[in-house]
């Protein structure tokens, strides 16, 4: 089994939840696409591994650095998609991995 994303639909806040055991944990992330990216760079490590303080810990790390890398750009770009009849699951994780790309060289991997 594996981490999932829970998102509100009208808020679009996600959280973190364990499909072995169905318990949600971690932070509330302000977007989903936020979660993904912080699930990206803790890559190899498993979230559901850590304790409650080390994932807040990393979280307090990948939190300005993200948002200083343009967060919102990726919001927008998807957000636009969407505007455009791009709403397929295909479309919108291209725009993901596009940005994703295009910002790998700023945002430095997640340090064991």
């Amino acid at each position: 089994m594996s981490v999932h994303l829970l998102t509100d639909t009208d808020s679009g806040a996600t959280a973190l939840y364990c499909s072995t055991t169905d318990w949600a944990f971690g932070p509330v992330f302000e977007a989903r696409e936020e979660a993904e990216a912080f699930l990206r760079w803790l890559r190899p490590l498993d979230p559901r591994s850590m304790s409650e303080a080390n994932l807040h810990a990393r979280f307090s790390d990948f939190v300005p650095m993200i948002r200083a890398t343009g967060k919102s750009s990726l919001l927008a770009a998807v957000r636009e998609a969407g505007r455009h009849g791009l709403r397929d699951r295909a479309s919108r994780e291209l725009i993901r991995e596009n940005w994703v790309s295009s910002h790998r060289r700023r945002v430095p991997a997640c340090n064991t």
